[in-house]
């Protein structure tokens, strides 16, 4: 069964080279921490990181690796990739909006 879950993981960190001139040639890199997935419901965060999904003890990170980039509007970027976990790698199968922050604000959070 396939479903659609909602929430956020609230500890991330990277790189992100925007080239302002040429968005495709703009790059990122993101490392996902999977121990701090929130979907607001306790329970089901605890299977999530379980040997079910991610394997948390085994894979603590996700990390995101850009292969194309694209800019709609100057604030709004958006990053098709890879990502690996489960030492895996998969290309997503669609855009993902990783970072959609405007050009002043090149700062990532949350990862140590």
């Amino acid at each position: 069964m396939v479903t659609k879950v909602c929430g956020s993981f609230t500890e991330f960190g990277g790189k992100v080279r925007p080239d302002e001139r040429n968005p495709g040639a703009s790059s990122a890199q993101i490392v996902i921490k999977v121990r701090r997935i929130d979907t607001q419901n306790a329970e089901l965060d605890a299977h999530l990181r379980s040997n079910d999904f991610f394997s948390m003890d085994e894979f603590p990170e996700i990390t995101f690796t850009s292969l194309e980039s694209w800019s709609r509007r100057h604030a709004d970027h958006r990053w098709a990739g890879r990502h690996g976990r489960r030492s895996t790698d998969g290309r997503l199968g669609r855009p993902h909006e990783i970072a959609s922050a405007a050009p002043s604000s090149r700062q990532t959070r949350g990862a140590s």
